[in-house]
């Protein structure tokens, strides 16, 4: 077996920062995993220390050419042209046979 340090971000630590080690065999298995956190600073610093790691690494556009798709996209009207209320009608009425089956009061029922 072979042990593989990976340094990992995990929310759910107080930190947030961690370090698992995993003893891999010769098949490439998993065979054990060991978790722990590696330091006790803040948000801040966390945040701060993890910008200098991508700094470099990870490039974000400022722009990525299809804004006017975007813009089309953001209109209702398109969705409702190609949908003719159909599909929205089919749905309400899926949820108004489903209401209808189950036991309990029912709900009430407003007009489309």
């Amino acid at each position: 077996t072979r042990d593989v340090v990976v340094p990992l971000i995990d929310c759910s630590l107080s930190n947030g920062v961690a370090e698992m080690t995993e003893k891999i065999d010769d098949q490439n298995e998993i065979v054990a995993r060991d978790e722990r956190s590696t330091s006790n600073s803040g948000s801040r610093e966390r945040l701060q220390n993890y910008r200098l790691q991508v700094a470099g690494n990870v490039w974000i556009p400022d722009t990525w050419g299809y804004e006017d798709r975007l813009k089309d996209w953001a209109d209702p009207k398109v969705f409702d042209h190609h949908s003719n209320g159909l599909v929205m009608q089919s749905a309400r009425t899926a949820l108004i046979e489903e209401d209808c089956g189950r036991d309990g009061p029912a709900a009430t029922i407003l007009p489309a």
